[in-house]
């Protein structure tokens, strides 16, 4: 059932509610006369309506000024009815201001149902584009905050909505799920720019898992969100503490390079032992665990990239030793660099993707990197 707003004269209000049509599809139809717009305009405007249906001759200033205001508050005009002689001279008018079918005046009950029917079914693709957008806004906010216990629950409602809007459109799963990811990608690189270094985009995450049917496009697609919620809950820990968070940022920022607590120390314009302690306090993770973290989360990306031998990834990270950089990756991800990488190229969504790309990072799983090659305590 649809809320209706009328804008015209009594007759034209007369003859728009005789319609059986309106009256059998309306939840609420409400008239408005030329004395009551210029109240309109000077009130504040609720959403009251999914319709508006107005007469060109009702077109003056302040008939132009409320379809504008209504326009702009996302109430969207469903039709103006014309006739013959106005409608030349205002239909790029009407057009502009989101008009959605144009009946002539005098018109048949047949025209116009035909022209209510258009409009109802706009309104309801509107309602579910704004209804996926609610999701789509909901799940990016989701996946950027790295809750991935929230991402499991809202996560079959997103597939349920992606599922019903593509059996309606001609769009693909494939497509709609691309199109989400990319946003999501983007706005992570616009809160979290350093999540380049870790993460690739979904471009070429879903060519290293080429898949076909869509369930196994829908595993990919999970499998990218919760390796970016992973990456930022675990690589970027919650604290109200600032300066935790800025050391963090310069550790982010430079994986790339041999980091010693003494550098990051002087950065940051502290005591190193301070730094040291408050660290562990804040994060439950030592300083120097926290770089092994780092590092080994952006050796998973260079292997997943797949361009460079493990000694070269090891020496891009600063270790000086290959050996014991394929200590700490063991230690930390379970299997040797070697054993990831035939695990990368032989995964596929129907075998343990999300366990191969997204391993838990947790305090708990990380190797003690005191005194090691590549990563300083000193």
């Amino acid at each position: 059932m649809y809320r209706i707003l009328i804008l015209g004269n009594a007759a034209f209000c007369r003859r728009i509610k005789a319609s059986d049509t309106l009256v059998a599809r309306s939840a609420r139809i409400d008239c408005m006369k030329r004395f009551d717009l210029e109240n309109a305009l000077n009130s504040d405007i609720t959403l009251y309506w999914d319709l508006l249906i107005a007469d060109f001759e009702f077109l003056d200033e302040s008939g132009l000024k409320l379809f504008q205001k209504l326009k702009n508050k996302k109430i969207y005009l469903a039709s103006i009815l014309a006739n013959t002689e106005l409608a030349a001279e205002k239909m790029n008018l009407s057009g502009y201001l989101g008009a959605l079918d144009y009946p002539l005046s005098p018109f048949d009950e047949s025209a116009f149902q035909a022209a209510l029917q258009r409009c109802f079914s706009a309104v309801d693709a509107m309602e579910r584009s704004n209804e996926s957008s609610y999701l789509e806004q909901a799940l990016i906010a989701t996946v950027l905050s790295g809750d991935t216990k929230t991402l499991q629950i809202k996560l079959p409602l997103y597939h349920h909505q992606v599922f019903r809007c593509c059996n309606e459109l001609p769009l693909s799963m494939e497509t709609a799920l691309r199109k989400i990811s990319s946003q999501i990608y983007a706005e992570a690189l616009k809160q979290h720019p350093w999540i380049t270094k870790f993460i690739c985009d979904y471009g070429m995450f879903e060519k290293k898992f080429l898949c076909g049917s869509e369930r196994e496009v829908s595993w990919v697609f999970e499998s990218y969100l919760f390796l970016i919620a992973d990456t930022i809950r675990d690589l970027l820990p919650l604290s109200n503490n600032s300066m935790i968070r800025k050391v963090c940022l310069y550790v982010l920022e430079h994986c790339d390079e041999r980091i010693s607590l003494s550098d990051t120390a002087r950065h940051c314009f502290l005591n190193r032992t301070y730094l040291s302690h408050m660290f562990k306090a804040e994060t439950d993770i030592s300083f120097v665990d926290y770089i092994s973290l780092v590092k080994m989360a952006r050796a998973k990306l260079l292997f997943l990239e797949g361009r460079w031998k493990v000694f070269e990834i090891s020496s891009m990270l600063g270790f000086s030793e290959t050996g014991y950089f394929c200590k700490v990756f063991k230690k930390m991800l379970g299997v040797t660099p070697k054993q990831y990488k035939a695990m990368l190229k032989l995964s596929g969504p129907c075998s343990n993707l999300r366990e191969t790309t997204r391993d838990s990072f947790g305090p708990g799983h990380c190797a003690s990197a005191s005194d090691t090659p590549g990563i300083h305590s000193a």
